[in-house]
């Protein structure tokens, strides 16, 4: 843990990078789930948005490392963390772990409880992730994804990828016969909760190849390198 003048930066067990490595001689399957998402109850006031981000094993869900990156509460979660590798706690017993809550320290499902619950439904493929860095990885690829973009008009407005369709997420129900069935589809949207509201959509409505961008927008600013258009 580091301490970047007002901000904390923090991390344990394994880098998503180091977890690929070693998995391709351990046979893991790598998987990551980012969130953002403050540092406490959203309706209590002086909330800091903290970056969470958790690598684990998508065959038996143990949690193979994690990152953090904020203004409060980092050291927290990382230490929840750290001790749950310790234990070789997987996915499922982070979604369950009761955490202390009170609005000024916390939400009732604690940032550590709610990365856990993106992961297992990755786990489970009830809403599969890809990270921003496969999503640029991907665009830049021979067999491009098509990207929809589900936040409001005026969040798509304010910057957007140049390769991305706006349909918001309550629209999307009407806006069905304009998406592709032939392409894989990449939906993203602010954080990644109304992306995995458009993915089960999606996949309800017979949309076979749909994976949500985790973090949606705010990892994709902080991965970087994308051709971004504003207005």
């Amino acid at each position: 843990m580091v301490k970047v003048f007002e901000a904390t930066a923090a991390m344990t067990g394994l880098t998503e990078r180091a977890a690929r490595e070693m998995g391709e001689a351990l046979g893991w399957d790598v998987g990551v789930a980012v969130i953002h998402k403050d540092h406490h109850a959203g309706y209590y006031p002086g909330g800091k948005e903290m970056a969470l981000k958790i690598v684990y094993d998508k065959k038996t869900a143990r949690l193979l490392g994690a990152e953090a990156f904020g203004h409060a509460g980092v050291d927290k979660r990382i230490d929840v963390l750290a001790t749950a590798l310790q234990g070789k706690l997987t996915l499922h017993d982070l979604a369950e772990i009761d955490l202390a809550y009170a609005p000024p320290y916390s939400s009732a499902n604690d940032p550590v409880n709610l990365v856990a619950f993106v992961g297992l439904n990755d786990v489970s493929g009830f809403s599969p992730l890809i990270t921003a860095a496969q999503l640029k990885r991907d665009l830049a690829g021979k067999s491009a994804p098509w990207v929809l973009d589900v936040r409001s008009p005026a969040e798509f407005a304010r910057g957007h990828l140049r390769e991305a369709t706006n349909v918001p997420v309550d629209d999307l129900r009407t806006h069905l016969a304009t998406l592709p069935r032939d392409r894989r589809i990449a939906v993203h949207c602010k954080g990644g909760f109304r992306g995995h509201l458009a993915m089960r959509i999606l996949e309800a409505e017979g949309f076979t190849d749909v994976a949500n961008v985790t973090g949606g927008w705010s990892s994709m600013m902080a991965e970087g390198g994308f051709d971004v258009v504003v207005g």
